[in-house]
């Protein structure tokens, strides 16, 4: 081929590859500056009074938090929150992988599906291992 025709080619598929980007750059630019705008409205026009009762703190309907500071949460709350990121978040990976599994060739493929089931395999031994725990009893 010419050289010519490979500086074209060359430059079409650089500029096709920068207007690919431009809807992104135009999202970017819109929600950086609405952010912004409304920052800044909210500034101008809101109200700018500072009464003691503004300053007290208020958290999840409880209105006098730091006498309960001594008390200790129960563990059951802590080990469902646990119990949902390793069962609850670890499932969401499922999907990216049947994407890739579903646009790859045959042999990055078999890769990604034996990794598939070795990660599945490693969730339901921990899971396995949580009911036998009885991790999953309220109690």
């Amino acid at each position: 081929m010419p050289y010519a025709i490979l500086t074209t080619q060359a430059a079409s598929n650089a500029a096709y590859q920068q207007t690919e980007f431009i809807g992104f750059l135009i999202l970017a630019i819109v929600a950086i500056g609405a952010s912004m705008l409304f920052v800044l409205l909210s500034h101008v026009f809101g109200g700018h009074r500072y009464v003691e009762q503004k300053f007290m703190v208020y958290e999840c309907g409880v209105k006098d938090v730091e006498e309960d500071l001594g008390k200790r949460l129960p563990i059951k709350f802590f080990r469902t929150a646990i119990l949902f990121v390793l069962f609850g978040i670890e499932v969401i990976f499922f999907f990216p992988w049947a994407i890739l599994l579903k646009d790859a060739d045959q042999a990055m493929g078999i890769f990604l599906f034996v990794e598939f089931l070795f990660f599945l395999v490693v969730l339901i031994i921990g899971y396995i291992y949580a009911l036998r725990r009885s991790a999953f009893k309220w109690d």
